[in-house]
């Protein structure tokens, strides 16, 4: 039996894809020295309206093979999970394989963390369903699901209730906080892991620019979340934005920041009084300096959703020469595949693609039938 399980519970943005890495990397070496990082699949899975995360505790039973006396798991999911019955069971499940259960969360100013969040919303479903996709860098209105997600004294407390205080393990995501100013040296130093025997990842997790990030939320109507068009489009808008120069990020102006922070902060205060986290009143740092006067959201001209479509698929200046012509028919084969994975209302945005990719790929017949019924289609309606 597992002596000691730390579940890695989240939050999301506070660097759980560079610790993941992190452990991937090290994992026989972790193992070695008696840390076990089993491979469980599945133990978390949305519910049918995307709202929460189901349990599956039949996914644990690989821990039953463990053979080190420490286990890690580490899902930022978790953070998704606000029903504290599911938390119940959570716990009767952990301890038929562990004697001892801690939990660690990071935690970040809510201002910062739900920005991040919202540019997340562009890529993955549950992000996008509690920060919806407003031309912002911040909503205008939290939906309860985000609300509840940025509540850190409910959330703490909740599964403090469930796992006991003593075996919550909190951690400011703040540099001045962190081990080193890195926050996988940090959790090295949780875990009590002399940094110099194991090797490290480079950075993960690179934020979108703005124009991508405003591109994605804009296009959400046309390419819903969890189809293969959005899947598609989302690995195209990486493409583009790494080659395009766009060193601007999505901010919101400094007085809303405060005024959305501001919403946390009495709770924050409560929550560090518990834990004594921190030697500030309310938790986290209280500088905002590095927003701007200004927000920089804005609803994109068709003109500008125009031509980025044409840069997602028609940039071909780092493209070899003689590897040009093959590039070309890939990515109109990719256009071709969203435009006919669009539903039947989005007609607009399908002759756009197509027409798109056509111009990628003019012998491509199939394309050009398709464009050749829409136009038509919508000759015979006018």
């Amino acid at each position: 039996m597992i002596n000691t399980l730390y579940i890695h519970a989240g939050s999301h943005k506070t660097g759980s894809t560079s610790i993941q890495r992190f452990l991937r990397l090290n994992e026989d070496s972790l193992r070695e020295d008696g840390i076990a990082t089993p491979g469980l699949k599945g133990i978390l899975k949305p519910t049918p309206d995307l709202n929460n995360y189901g349990l599956f505790p039949q996914a644990f039973h690989a821990l039953a093979r463990v053979r080190q006396p420490i286990a890690l798991i580490s899902r930022e999911n978790f953070s998704w999970v606000d029903d504290i019955n599911k938390l119940l069971e959570l716990r009767d499940v952990l301890y038929q394989y562990a004697h001892k259960v801690k939990i660690i969360f990071y935690l970040r100013r809510q201002d910062s963390l739900a920005i991040s969040q919202k540019q997340e919303g562009t890529k993955w479903f549950d992000c996008s369903i509690a920060y919806g996709h407003e031309p912002t860098a911040l909503p205008g209105e939290l939906s309860s699901v985000a609300r509840r997600y940025l509540d850190f004294e409910s959330k703490i407390s909740m599964w403090a209730k469930v796992f006991a205080k003593d075996n919550m393990i909190l951690r400011v995501f703040e540099p001045e906080h962190l081990v080193e100013c890195d926050v996988v040296k940090d959790f090295c130093h949780v875990l009590g892991l002399e940094t110099d025997y194991y090797q490290f990842p480079e950075k993960a997790n690179e934020s979108l620019g703005r124009i991508s990030q405003l591109f994605l939320h804009q296009s959400h109507p046309a390419f819903a979340d969890g189809s293969m068009a959005r899947h598609r489009l989302i690995r195209a808008v990486r493409d583009f934005d790494k080659r395009v120069t766009d060193e601007q990020k999505l901010l919101p102006g400094r007085q809303q920041a405060v005024e959305f922070y501001q919403q946390f902060k009495a709770a924050n205060g409560r929550l560090n009084q518990d834990y004594q986290l921190t030697e500030r009143e309310y938790l986290f740092n209280d500088d905002f300096s590095h927003y701007p006067e200004t927000g920089n959201g804005e609803i994109l001209s068709l003109t500008q959703v125009n031509e980025i479509y044409a840069d997602l698929f028609a940039d071909f200046s780092f493209v070899d020469s003689h590897e040009e012509s093959d590039y070309k028919r890939r990515q109109s084969a990719k256009l071709r595949d969203i435009a006919m994975s669009l539903p039947a209302a989005c007609h607009d945005q399908k002759v756009q693609l197509l027409t798109l990719a056509l111009q990628l790929n003019p012998n491509g017949h199939f394309i050009r039938k398709q464009l050749t019924q829409l136009t038509t289609r919508t000759m015979v309606e006018q």
